[in-house]
């Protein structure tokens, strides 16, 4: 198999790396009852940053050469920061130029659910079209937006739609209808290409600060479960693309979040260290920030606990 294609099988059932023997940090199941007196314990006596700490540091090296190649690199908005590794990269149909296969998206596992989400940097004015591909490529259903898109020159994440109909590559799109929720827009875009049409659900958080994480979970809760309740959820044949600027921060919550909230509805019980060091495994800095990780706690409990 080639380091360019993602195999979601292999890295799906991959052991979680640790680097360091003497060091570890065991991952366990916490059942849903007992989260609201668990988490709170984990945050009072260091646990829960001993455990952010240990999953950043043991990640085994990972290769991202493909990603920052020079031809490559200037589709990226960080850089060596939150690129994708090479094993499990989204690889777009080349079209006219040898390296049009690149786009700054990996594939990442859900609960038991191989290549469920695709984490992505969110789209620069130069790769707008690249964002229509990959959704178009992958018969994408739903797709999370976790930052606010002003216009097509907004640095942290170019607004990548339009109220007209436009063409990106060549991919006809079109606003179908909106709904405002306070913090969160829904949007159901129309596509066509060669003739065959598509529509794709959109869902935009706008409540999430430029600094820091909610305050409300739940607000976030509440946009969770609106695309959770969508009937285009449960295509499991179409990962759900999840982004905000980097790809890696929000975008990890959120995935962190949905992922457990799969493995409690089918188990009863969550472990959240286990999966957020697989996240870390496949894509870097995943969850990247520590109030981020405690956030990703308090929804849980605010979803979960009794």
């Amino acid at each position: 198999m080639s380091t360019t294609e993602a195999n979601c099988d292999d890295y799906e059932h991959r052991p979680v790396p640790n680097n360091d023997k003497t060091d570890t940090l065991e991952s366990y199941p916490i059942d849903c009852n007992q989260l609201n007196r668990v988490i709170p314990e984990l945050i009072s006596n260091g646990q829960l940053r001993k455990q952010f700490e240990w999953a950043a540091n043991h990640i085994e090296d990972v290769c991202y050469e493909y990603a920052i190649q020079r031809v490559n690199n200037r589709r990226n908005r960080y850089y060596g920061y939150a690129v994708p590794y090479n094993y499990n990269r989204v690889v777009l149909p080349a079209i006219d130029r040898q390296y049009d296969d690149y786009v700054n998206a990996s594939y990442v596992s859900g609960h038991l659910c191989s290549a469920r989400y695709v984490a992505a940097q969110g789209p620069m004015k130069s790769t707008i079209d690249d964002m229509w591909r990959l959704i178009w490529h992958l018969n994408v259903a739903q797709v999370v937006l976790l930052t606010n898109a002003t216009n097509e020159d907004d640095w942290y994440c170019a607004k990548y739609w339009s109220r007209t109909v436009r063409t990106y590559a060549n991919i006809k799109v079109w606003i179908i209808k909106i709904e405002s929720f306070g913090d969160y827009t829904v949007r159901t875009f129309g596509l066509e290409c060669d003739g065959e049409h598509r529509q794709v659900g959109h869902y935009q958080y706008t409540a999430w600060p430029d600094w820091g994480v909610p305050e409300d979970c739940h607000s976030f809760m509440t946009f969770i479960k609106e695309i959770r309740l969508a009937e285009q959820y449960y295509s499991k044949d179409k990962p759900i693309v999840v982004h905000c600027s980097a790809g890696v921060g929000r975008t990890g919550s959120f995935i962190l979040i949905d992922s457990m909230l799969e493995m409690a509805k089918q188990e009863k019980q969550v472990d959240i260290l286990q999966h957020f060091h697989r996240l870390r495994h496949q894509r870097m800095n995943m969850v990247e920030a520590y109030d981020q990780y405690v956030f990703v706690h308090r929804v849980l409990m605010e979803a979960l606990g009794k």
